[in-house]
């Protein structure tokens, strides 16, 4: 796990005079702008022309010696590596190669990468790594660069290619260092920010740079011109004609070798590693496996718990911990805890993102690297088996619109869509009590309920769900202003950002569509981009086995109706976590990673909030409409309504903007 950058020259910018002292210089600010990534060395690496340059930031996890270090030269001298990452099947490769430990100069992955390379050529040996994985590779033979993200996008890569010159990097800070880099925001990523908390790939926040989608291969050639081609998808995996599974047995027997493989690969390390353990069904899987494959003694397991009930697993992480006789470590942090993290954030992500579980994650890796350098954790397992909230409400959705005739359904839907929250919050407050109402938040729901009950397809319906601000927020009418997504455009822009083509696959369960929009975009884009972040800031490796790619095809060879029965998601990952940890220490509502910002906003941030959400300055430069986030920190202040993940979305905008115009 490390962090690399670099640039590529071609021959339209050496034509207008290109400065070798200039962008040399430029690639060392660069690297030292990710020594966070890999404070245990950096290095550089320039061709004999200068046209191009790799910086690496390295985190030693395997051959903790110098002949780890990167970039790297191929033996034969063809090429040269920077890569950020896992390939968890080395020691196979390195036998099927024929490479005996005297015929290298180390044990680390990345040499045999480039054994593989030089042996069987790009893809195919791309087709071979089982991991995780960002990397440039320089081909000084065809004087090209290729950058390439793995299967999954578990690991981030930002490009940029203007005036001739291509530049790269493993986070968006690296790229600002290099000439002609400007700061011009993309308004459709603005747009993708306020509906999703979060902005998908290709887009990135500046116009300029792109975010590598995963599974692709991107080639830059000598003339300018670039291809990029998919060596793995998604669409491919879930259009294979094999015979689904249909038996919950058969699944669980398929699955678990793999699955039980896959965390004894990542368990490959010579430094220290353990687990995260959140105390849900994901992260216990993974922490069990360990357990059952460590050769080391006790795993070490890391939780964070919170002085609020309504948000802490902390203590069901610990009975699952001592049922399984780990070396527990667990720290329970006070709200100012949380609240510090605050202003780190934006220095942490680069770009406008709102997932506030972002803090936690900060806070637990922190916690985590003062013992260890890899850790374990059960991140992509909801994507994999079916584990969301939001498939079963599908199935119920779909249910009660059959049931209900399309007339009254309609009639049901606007009255729901037009129904005041604030109304419906007073209502509750009547009839439940106001502490009640306050957390059922009956008006929010209504409007989801109305907004899913309107839609007529399962695109329709998954963007419902997961749409924050759905044009409440819609920006001003003017020629400069964001464009604006209505409701029936917005899925589908969502699911071309997602896919490799332009169509989607056809599914026979609405739900099997959502797990794909799920593992294309909001995994990516969302999850994988937080754990990344949050755990790199820290110099923490952390290693996914659910994300396996043969876990992930083999997952989809079963059918929905076993990952999904009598209204209990994960049944095959369930039924393999049974045999050990019992089911009474598992069996509870889906809680996840959460942080209490609807506490927060009206108590202790309040200040803070108020000075960003109340300041027309930013919202006008970015072409925002002020009126209805007013309108939202009002109903919030007063009680009336819980919109703190609106707007959250809002001030992670509001600080990006504040920060961004301070740095320039």
């Amino acid at each position: 796990m490390c962090g690399f950058t670099g640039f590529f020259v071609t021959s339209s910018f050496a034509t207008g005079g290109a400065d070798p002292t200039a962008l040399e210089q430029a690639l060392c600010t660069a690297t030292q702008a990710l020594r966070h990534r890999g404070p245990d060395g950096q290095s550089r690496w320039l061709s004999p022309s200068h046209r191009c340059g790799l910086g690496h930031c390295r985190l030693a996890i395997q051959d903790l010696s110098p002949a780890g270090q990167q970039p790297m030269a191929s033996a034969c001298g063809r090429y040269h590596i920077a890569f950020n990452g896992e390939i968890y099947n080395a020691d196979d490769l390195r036998r099927e190669l024929g490479l005996s430990p005297e015929d290298l100069r180390g044990h680390s992955d990345t040499e045999i990468m480039l054994c593989a390379i030089a042996r069987w050529g790009l893809e195919s040996a791309l087709s071979r790594f089982i991991g995780m994985f960002a990397f440039a590779l320089w081909d000084a033979r065809e004087n090209c660069l290729f950058l390439v993200r793995d299967r999954l996008g578990i690991k981030p890569l930002y490009w940029r290619h203007r005036g001739g010159l291509v530049s790269f990097g493993s986070e968006l800070k690296s790229l600002r260092s290099y000439p002609g880099f400007t700061t011009e925001v993309d308004q459709a990523a603005l747009c993708d920010h306020l509906k999703f908390g979060y902005i998908p790939a290709p887009r990135s926040i500046y116009t300029e740079v792109q975010k590598q989608r995963p599974g692709t291969i991107i080639c830059f050639k000598q003339d300018g011109s670039q291809r990029e081609d998919v060596f793995w998808s998604m669409e491919q995996v879930v259009q294979r004609p094999e015979q689904k599974i249909t038996s919950l047995h058969d699944a669980v027997a398929q699955t678990e070798p793999l699955l039980d493989d896959a965390v004894r690969r990542r368990m490959i390390a010579d430094v220290r590693f353990g687990a995260f353990l959140s105390g849900g069904l994901d992260s216990s899987l993974i922490t069990a496996l360990m357990q059952k494959n460590s050769t080391r003694g006790p795993v070490r397991s890391f939780s964070i718990g919170f002085h609020h009930d309504g948000y802490d697993e902390a203590k069901q992480a610990k009975a699952i911990a001592q049922h399984l006789g780990t070396d527990h470590t667990e720290l329970y942090v006070t709200e100012r805890d949380l609240r510090d993290e605050v202003p780190k954030l934006i220095d942490v992500y680069d770009e406008p993102f709102a997932d506030s579980s972002q803090i936690p994650t900060l806070l637990l890796s922190r916690l985590t690297r003062q013992s260890v350098t890899v850790a374990l954790s059960g991140d992509g397992g909801d994507e994999v088996f079916a584990g969301y909230n939001r498939y079963l409400t599908r199935a119920k959705m779909r249910m009660v619109q059959r049931k209900i005739p399309r007339a009254l359904r309609w009639l049901g839907a606007e009255a729901l869509c037009h129904l005041p929250p604030a109304l419906a919050n007073s209502f509750a407050g009547l009839v439940l009590g106001r502490t009640k109402a306050q957390q059922l938040d009956l008006g929010r729901r209504l409007l989801k309920m109305g907004r899913l009950l309107r839609t007529t397809t399962p695109e329709a319906a998954y963007d419902a769900l997961l749409t924050q601000w759905d044009g409440f927020c819609s920006p001003r009418d003017e020629p400069v202003s964001l464009p604006h997504f209505s409701h029936d455009e917005a899925p589908k822009m969502s699911s071309l950002r997602s896919a490799f083509s332009v169509s989607l696959p056809h599914f026979s369960h609405d739900e099997a569509l959502f797990q794909y929009l799920d593992t294309t975009g909001y995994l990516p884009d969302d999850i994988l981009t937080k754990v990344d972040r949050a755990s790199m800031a820290h110099a923490l490796e952390v290693r996914v086995p659910f994300l396996d790619h043969r876990v992930v095809e083999q997952a989809w060879t079963i059918d929905t109706a076993v990952h999904l029965h009598d209204g209990v998601g994960k049944r095959v990952s369930r039924e393999i976590l049974y045999k050990y940890v019992p089911k009474d220490l598992l069996d509870r509502p889906k809680q996840g990673f959460a942080v209490p910002l609807r506490r927060w906003l009206r108590g202790d941030l309040k200040d803070w909030a108020h000075s960003l959400l109340t300041e027309t300055d930013w919202q006008r430069d970015l072409g925002l409409n002020a009126a209805p986030i007013h309108q939202a920190w009002t109903e919030h202040c007063t009680g009336r309504s819980d919109r703190s993940d609106h707007l959250w979305t809002v001030l992670m905008l509001a600080e990006w903007q504040r920060k961004t115009k301070e740095d320039l």
